[in-house]
């Protein structure tokens, strides 16, 4: 009997990773500590990523998709240049604390 899927499994691993990247660093994480910190199998790791460097790639794009989402929150539609500034440093300093 197969096993079940594990519900948002993409979005665990992600989670794992960026608590992990954050507190330690990219190096000393590894994908058997990612997949503990999931709650899931290391193969299930491997099934939504073909390597490390790939799960640093997709925290990449998460975080500048969070980044850009919240500039076109705040800037609004047609930001001047000042105001797009300002939105981008106030997400940026947002997203490092």
């Amino acid at each position: 009997m197969p096993r079940p899927l594990v519900p948002d499994r993409r979005a665990r691993i992600l989670d794992a990773a960026e608590r992990m990247v954050l507190t330690d660093g990219f190096d000393a994480m590894s994908v058997a500590a990612i997949a503990r910190a999931a709650g899931i199998g290391k193969g299930a790791v491997y099934l939504e990523f073909a390597a490390k460097r790939d799960i640093l790639d997709a925290l990449l794009q998460r975080g500048t998709s969070r980044i850009a989402d919240a500039v076109a929150r705040t800037a609004g539609p047609q930001p001047s240049l000042s105001a797009l500034y300002r939105a981008t440093a106030a997400a940026l300093l947002a997203t490092s604390s």
